[in-house]
């Protein structure tokens, strides 16, 4: 959204400091709100995105680790449309991308503004997922 997101709620189960899950809503400048959540005691991991528009939906499943199979759904006012993909690992995927950037032929797909964009981000929802009551 290239914006900053305000954090308005969050949750966090902790085991000796460490976040094992975190839940957090996400208020947006303009106005669109967002809901993250994490985990790191499921068995299997079952990544979801959900993008809702005035339109309709777009469902992504799986999207961590594509290279089990990704299956993107878009819902356009009451027809569907389901594409399912493959591809490799995304650690695979971002090892390639940087060493396409060191060898100079492919341009950082973010920066140091994004990911300090998201670090405060992470931040400020651990933070209010540390407040009392």
């Amino acid at each position: 959204l290239n914006q900053e997101p305000e954090v308005t709620a969050a949750a966090a189960i902790w085991t000796e400091g460490v976040d094992k899950q975190m839940d957090a809503t996400l208020r947006f400048p303009d106005g669109v709100m967002g809901r993250i959540g994490a985990s790191m005691t499921v068995e299997i991991p079952n990544a979801k995105a959900v993008v809702v528009g005035e339109r309709g939906r777009l469902m992504i499943s799986n999207y961590i680790s594509p290279q089990n199979g990704c299956r993107f759904v878009l819902q356009v006012e009451g027809h569907d449309r389901v594409l399912s993909v493959e591809g490799p690992s995304t650690y695979e995927a971002q090892l390639d991308h940087v060493i396409q950037v060191l060898r100079g032929t492919a341009k950082p797909l973010t920066g140091g503004q994004d990911a300090i964009g998201n670090m405060v981000a992470i931040d400020a929802v651990a933070a209010m997922a540390r407040r009392p009551g």
